[in-house]
């Protein structure tokens, strides 16, 4: 009898013909902060789940908004 390989990709395992190979992990941190979903003056903080935008020190504003982001304090 002869196997051709059959290759079945779901989120938990890859199975080739009869071997079942372990998961792959996946960087969530540099899945969901590399996109730059964080606007001017504002980094990406992953906490294990999801990210959040904040501004950098000395800034004041909507790190979530790329267009105008985070601008300097005036004080």
């Amino acid at each position: 009898m002869k196997y051709s390989p059959i290759i079945v990709v779901n989120l938990l395992l890859l199975t080739v013909a009869n071997f079942v190979v372990a998961p792959c992990k996946v960087d969530m941190k540099l899945t969901a902060c590399d996109k730059g979903p964080c606007g001017q003056n504002a980094y990406c903080d992953f906490n294990g789940v999801s990210y959040e935008c904040l501004c950098e020190d000395g800034h004041d504003g909507d790190p979530h908004n790329i267009r105008i982001g985070c601008t300097p304090n005036s004080e």
